[in-house]
C-alpha cells in the first residue's frame, strides 16, 4: 500500500515536471540528481537515465560554483536569479538564471533541492535591458521632477530670506524712530517739568499779588471809611476853613496876574509916546503872589 502510494506521488511529480518548459532539476542532500525533465536532458544533451544519479555540478562551466549554489540554498532555504551555464555535449553554452528552495517532507524534514532554470539569452538580455533603460529613464524623469522642485523651492527660500532681510531693516528703522520719539517724549516731559515749576512759581506770585491786593483794598476800604468819617464830622473851628479860603482865593489872583496883560502895559513916567514900549519888572510883592499861586497850584 506504502509503495503504490510513493509511485503515485512519483509519478505526479514527473508530471510536473514534464509540464515545465524550463529546464528542473531534484537534487538531494549529498548534491546527486535524483529527477529531471525533458527539458533538461535537450539542455544538457544527456539521457535521462545517465543524468539521474550524477553530481549536479557536472554539468556546468563552473562546477564549484554550481557547487556553491546549491549548498548555499540548505543554508538559507532558497536562491533567486543565480546565474549559471549550462555545456551541452557539442560544446553549446547555454546560460540560464537558477531559482531554487529546499523541498521537505510531511514530518519537516529536508529531502533535497528543487532547482529551475530560465534560459537567459541575448533575446532576454535585450528585454530586460530594455526594462531597465525604462525604469532608468522613469527614475531621471522623477529626478528632474524632483529637481526642478527643489529649484522652485530654493527660489522661495531665497525670496523669504530677502524678506526677512527687508523685514528686519524696517525693524531696525523702526527701532530707530521709535528712540528718537521717546528721546523727544524725554525732553517734553523735562520742559513740562520746567513749565510746571514756573506755572507754580507764577502761582505763587499771584497769590502773593492778591494778598498784597487784598491788604490794598483793606487800606483803601480805612482810607474811604476815614474819609467818609472825616466829611461826616462837623469842624472844630473855622481856621482850616479860612486857610483853604485863602488858597482859593490866592490861586485865582495868581491865575489874574499870570493872564493880566501886565507885561505889555507902557510905562507911566514915559513921557515920550513915540518912544519904544518898555516892559518893566513886576514888582516885589506881585512876585511873590505869582510865586505862592505857582506852589499852590503845584501842590
Amino acid at each position: 500500500m506504502m509503495e503504490r502510494e510513493g509511485a503515485k506521488a512519483a509519478k505526479y511529480i514527473s508530471g510536473l515536471l514534464e509540464a515545465s518548459l524550463d529546464p528542473l532539476v531534484i537534487i538531494s542532500a549529498l548534491g546527486k540528481i535524483t529527477q529531471v525533465n525533458e527539458a533538461s536532458v535537450k539542455v544538457t544533451g544527456v539521457p535521462r537515465e545517465k543524468l539521474i544519479g550524477t553530481d549536479f555540478s557536472n554539468y556546468f562551466t563552473e562546477p564549484e560554483k554550481a557547487e556553491a549554489g546549491y549548498q548555499k540554498v540548505f543554508l538559507e532555504g532558497f536562491v533567486a536569479d543565480f546565474p549559471l551555464t549550462i555545456k551541452h555535449l557539442d560544446g553549446r553554452l547555454t546560460h540560464v538564471m537558477y531559482n531554487a528552495s529546499v523541498y521537505k517532507d510531511a514530518e519537516g524534514g529536508v529531502l533535497g533541492v528543487f532547482a529551475a532554470a530560465r534560459e537567459f539569452n541575448e533575446q532576454n538580455w535585450a528585454i530586460d535591458l530594455r526594462a531597465a533603460n525604462t525604469e532608468l529613464a522613469f527614475q531621471n524623469d522623477e529626478k528632474e521632477k524632483r529637481a526642478a522642485e527643489l529649484s522652485i523651492a530654493n527660489t522661495e527660500l531665497a525670496f523669504q530670506n530677502d524678506e526677512k532681510e527687508k523685514r528686519a531693516a524696517e525693524l531696525s528703522i523702526a527701532n530707530t524712530e521709535l528712540a528718537f520719539q521717546n528721546d523727544e517724549k524725554e525732553k517734553r516731559a523735562a520742559e513740562l517739568s520746567i513749565a510746571n515749576t514756573e506755572l507754580a512759581f507764577q502761582n505763587d506770585e499771584k497769590e502773593k499779588r492778591a494778598a498784597e491786593l487784598s491788604i490794598a483794598n483793606t487800606e483803601l476800604a480805612f482810607q474811604n471809611d476815614e474819609k467818609e468819617k472825616r466829611a461826616a464830622a462837623p469842624p472844630s473851628s473855622s481856621l482850616p476853613m479860612k486857610n483853604w479860603l485863602f488858597r482859593i482865593k490866592s490861586r485865582k489872583i495868581a491865575l489874574q496876574n499870570w493872564s493880566s496883560p501886565i507885561w505889555n502895559s507902557p510905562s507911566k513916567t514915559t513921557k515920550k509916546k513915540s518912544a519904544p514900549l518898555s516892559f518893566p519888572w513886576p514888582t516885589k510883592k506881585l512876585r511873590y503872589k505869582t510865586w505862592n499861586a505857582r506852589n499852590a497850584l503845584r501842590s
